[in-house]
């Protein structure tokens, strides 16, 4: 399983807080490959409080 944050940024190269969100991707492997078993994008403003998701926008920025 792999968590990511991600968060796209406005054309002015600041990133609203709004749209930053969480992935998560878990694998499964079938005999010698590995598939997607399930992929997942949640706003982040639904999991998270504002406050975390502030702190998270403000590290994208730098």
């Amino acid at each position: 399983m792999l968590t990511a944050i991600a968060g796209m940024p406005a054309p002015d190269g600041t990133l609203h807080p709004d749209l930053v969100a969480v992935h998560t991707v878990v694998l499964v492997k079938d005999g010698r490959r590995w598939k997607i078993g399930v992929f997942a994008a949640t706003p982040a403003l639904r999991s998270a409080p504002a406050d975390a998701v502030a702190v998270l926008a403000a590290e994208f920025a730098g």
